[in-house]
């Protein structure tokens, strides 16, 4: 895939999710916390690891030169998926800490991404698919393996940044598990 492509369906996913992070149609929902997830202090360090997600997906898509087309036709749908859930459905987490205690390159970044859109985690979601991808786009190897260990830190870190729920990642794994059983895996193995 080229930088130019990545560029473009990068900023289309993009409007889409932030239009849908700021726009609300419906008032967002809270959800109970479990009580381990209360005691879960926001980490800054952990940040860094969640704004990987960007060069994570970038590295991807230059992975995959000769499956690019199959895998933004597959990431759009799974972002419409979302973008229609976060309509329906709103869900915010409370931050509960300071938004102004935080380092100013935190602070500038939690500001612009509103603690909705929580249910399910696109970077969680965008980051399994990409998993579950790989060996259907020819990510085999010592390079999957990078993959696999860098996604599952950077779905990690959004509950140690406090941008999610517990249920917002399972809900993620659940969602693209059946997004990819339907349009992926069924069509691969009739």
């Amino acid at each position: 895939m080229k930088i130019k492509s990545i560029f473009f369906w990068g900023l289309l996913w993009g409007i889409i999710y932030f239009a849908t992070n700021n726009i609300n149609l419906f008032a967002p929902h809270e959800l109970p916390m479990l009580p381990f997830e209360r005691n879960i202090s926001m980490n800054e360090w952990w940040m860094f690891p969640y704004l990987s997600w960007v060069i994570y997906n970038v590295v991807f898509c230059l992975s995959i030169q000769k499956e690019a087309k199959k895998f933004t036709f597959l990431m759009t749908g799974l972002v419409l998926i979302h973008a229609l859930v976060f309509i329906i459905y709103p869900v915010e987490y409370p931050r509960a800490y300071d938004i102004n205690s935080l380092c100013s390159v935190n602070k500038f970044l939690l500001s612009c991404d509103n603690p909705q859109n929580c249910l399910p985690s696109f970077h969680v979601s965008s980051i399994f698919l990409t998993l579950l991808l790989a060996p259907y786009l020819g990510i085999v190897g010592k390079i999957r393996y990078l993959f696999i260990a860098w996604g599952i830190i950077i779905m990690l870190s959004v509950i140690f940044v406090k941008q999610h729920y517990l249920i917002d990642v399972l809900g993620s794994l659940l969602v693209t598990s059946f997004y990819f059983y339907l349009v992926v895996w069924r069509k691969n193995n009739r």
